[in-house]
């Protein structure tokens, strides 16, 4: 426990802005418009940038200001209700058994959506108010994401809709760049082999 303690001390300095903020979520928009210029136009990205610059917004005021729990709460189930309902983004179905998955309720399944996106945010939020490290790991969790829908899904399935690639290859490039934006802050908070330690 000393040990801990002193390396704790040591490393102990103000917290920057890797996995939220205004400057993580420019920096996603950019890296994927730089990969992806042809989906610049696409509803469901528009979507996701909106979402993205609100809660960096946010999260940047909060650093500063800090905003009531409840505040937040109340923006985070605004913005993702507008992701789950206009971009599509929830769980259709539910796999009860590897031949017949069960059609969810839509009310039910835009309440599961929505709490999925709250719970997995405040998750990462959480990580990040114990030592910062939220940023690495964002960027395994992200380049793991990257690599199920690139090596595995695209690979495996040859029957998807136009619809299904596309909001694939949308959520596979936005994967990638947070997973860069997040390596980033990592070396910028810590040293790289910190990433290792997340």
């Amino acid at each position: 426990i000393r040990e801990h303690q002193k390396w704790a001390d040591f490393y102990k300095r103000k917290p920057v802005i890797n996995a939220q903020g205004i400057r993580t979520g420019v920096s996603i928009i950019i890296g994927f418009l730089i990969m992806a210029p042809q989906y610049r136009n696409h509803s469901s990205f528009i979507i996701y940038a909106w979402a993205i610059i609100v809660l960096g917004t946010v999260s940047m005021i909060d650093l500063y200001r800090p905003i009531p729990s409840r505040i937040r709460l109340i923006i985070q189930l605004l913005v993702f209700t507008g992701v789950v309902i206009y971009a599509w983004v929830d769980i259709e179905s539910i796999r009860l058994r590897w031949d017949k998955p069960f059609i969810l309720p839509i009310r039910l399944n835009i309440a599961m959506s929505i709490t999925r996106f709250v719970v997995c945010t405040n998750a990462i939020n959480l990580f990040d108010g114990i030592e910062w490290q939220s940023s690495g790991i964002t960027a395994i969790g992200t380049w793991s994401i990257w690599c199920v829908i690139n090596l595995i899904i695209l690979q495996q399935y040859v029957s998807l809709t136009p619809s299904t690639y596309e909001q694939l290859s949308i959520t596979s490039y936005l994967a990638l760049a947070v997973t860069m934006a997040a390596i980033v802050y990592t070396w910028v908070e810590y040293k790289p082999h910190w990433l290792v330690r997340d």
